[in-house]
């Protein structure tokens, strides 16, 4: 059963992940109806109302994968774990403003596969010395990146 003790945290972790999800939209939105809509795009490009969506799962996802860690017993191991994702996390929050607001194509798809290696890790680090359930969560998002980083380069190497 589900306490309030359990709940009330693993919410306030849902909606700020949520909340940074969408101020980077926000931050980003002029960006994405002028400058974005120009662009030589992948033939794989999901249509524009797919991200919003993607990421929405997305990041309830690594809510729960965070919660789930957070919950873990404290050791060493989890405050790197910690630690780990709040660096992931900063640079996935980065990597919007970077693409769209700077059009900085090259270092945004640096800045992706710099995200993929590290989620990689963490799902790998998670997996073995965390909580399985909280690494198996990576796996979409992981997928997500990967697409992400073939459009990135695409747009990359095409505009």
């Amino acid at each position: 059963m589900i306490t309030a003790q359990k709940a009330l945290p693993f919410l306030g972790i849902a909606v700020f992940f949520q909340a940074m999800g969408g101020l980077m939209g926000w931050i980003t939105s002029q960006s994405v109806d002028d400058w974005y809509q120009g662009l030589a795009r992948s033939p794989l490009n999901p249509p524009d109302v797919a991200f919003g969506i993607a990421w929405t799962i997305l990041y309830f996802l690594l809510s729960v994968s965070f919660y789930l860690i957070w919950q873990s017993p404290k050791t060493k191991e989890r405050s790197i774990a910690l630690w780990l994702f709040f660096v992931h996390m900063v640079l996935n929050w980065a990597w919007s403003p970077l693409f769209f607001t700077a059009h900085e194509l090259f270092a945004s798809f640096a800045l992706i596969v710099v995200m993929i290696v590290i989620a990689v890790f963490m799902m790998v680090f998670y997996y073995k010395k965390i909580n399985r359930t909280a690494a198996l969560l990576f796996i979409p998002y992981i997928a997500w990146l990967c697409l992400a980083c073939h459009l990135s380069h695409y747009i990359w190497t095409h505009n």
